[in-house]
């Protein structure tokens, strides 16, 4: 409303043409403004902080388990699941930080060209570890090492380009303990006169395996488990005919999984004295089930199942009418050795 006696100047109003015209060269500004820093990503600053980059790196790669945990399992061969990955994480589990999963450490520094490693299970060089790992657009350098520090023999492992001599980089030492698993369940026979029966049963109680912390868990759905069976030479003359996995307790037929029900890994293996398994073949001193990692995923089974590995023979082999895949019955548990990572960004 105009004011008699004022002239326009003096109102203290603002036109609507300058409201419009102010919004738009602002926008027009933060637009420019974002364009800009999107072009100027690539070129190298010496302001870039490469210690803080390798130590978020480590981070990453020693406090977190990676998503999905359990990403050491997919078959990169498939691009499905190499898209799954998303975070190459080590450790067994968020809560237990600097404790590293032994299988996933493997998998880790198991690399390709770029070449050939679309076509393989493995990850590429330097995209899948760029992408998965150090995250961001700007095309950082690297180099990853670890090496073992304890009793127990760990090949050194690294990924990377090789470390500059002449060039600043970034660098972050981390002391962590690695997972080591070796679990096997051994069974002698023994040629007891009271033999009774033809099967062997190992029964696979996840439930109980899961109430341990995970650093010293035996770990059914991401570890292999092995067992082996000895003794057959002091038996009379046996074959093995059937072998299979069974949920327990067992509703109905479909609750079993024949030896060969998969053709390609993750799946249950035997071995009759060291040879691949074929039903009727005869056992003249042991057998070995191997049991490869992700195969109880693969089944669709969870840590709150229990599984029956069956091993069927045409002679009575044992009094024993179960065998059980504890930790009271294995070889050795699950143990920490000692190790260091080194990071190196640039």
């Amino acid at each position: 409303m105009r004011v008699p006696g004022k002239i326009d100047h003096e109102e203290g109003l603002l036109s609507l043409d300058f409201i419009i015209g102010f919004t738009i060269f602002m926008v027009a500004l933060i637009f420019v403004a974002i364009m800009i820093s999107g072009l100027l990503v690539h070129l190298q600053s010496r302001t870039i902080d490469y210690d803080a980059v390798a130590y978020r790196t480590s981070v990453v790669l020693v406090e977190d388990p990676g998503e999905p945990a359990n990403w050491h399992l997919k078959n990169l061969t498939f691009p499905a699941e190499r898209d799954d990955v998303r975070r190459l994480g080590l450790s067994v589990e968020k809560n237990y930080p600097g404790i590293l999963k032994l299988n996933k450490v493997e998998k880790f520094f198991n690399y390709s060209t770029p070449a050939g490693c679309y076509v393989v299970d493995k990850f590429c060089k330097p995209e899948d570890y760029r992408e998965r790992l150090i995250f961001g657009d700007y095309p950082y350098r690297f180099n990853i090492s670890l090496r073992g520090l304890g009793p127990t023999p760990l090949p050194p492992y690294s990924v990377g380009s090789e470390i500059p001599v002449n060039t600043s980089y970034g660098f972050i030492k981390r002391i962590v303990k690695i997972q080591m698993q070796n679990t096997t369940l051994t069974i002698p026979l023994t040629p007891e006169p009271d033999l009774n029966q033809t099967t062997i049963t190992i029964r696979i109680p996840f439930s109980d395996l899961y109430a341990r912390a995970p650093p010293y868990r035996i770990d059914p759905l991401n570890e292999e488990l092995n067992v082996f069976i000895n003794g057959f030479g002091s038996l009379s003359q046996t074959n093995i005919t059937d072998a299979k996995i069974c949920t327990f307790p067992l509703i109905g037929t479909p609750g079993c999984i024949g030896e060969d029900a998969y053709a390609d890994p993750p799946r249950m293996n035997v071995f009759i004295d060291g040879i691949s398994y074929i039903p009727g073949d005869r056992v003249d001193d042991n057998v070995t089930l191997i049991i490869d990692q992700g195969f109880f995923h693969r089944v669709g089974y969870d840590r709150f199942d229990a599984v029956d590995a069956v091993l069927t023979f045409d002679a009575n082999v044992t009094n024993q009418s179960m065998f059980y895949y504890n930790y009271t019955t294995v070889d050795s548990l699950p143990w920490l050795e000692p190790a260091v990572i080194e990071v190196s960004v640039w």
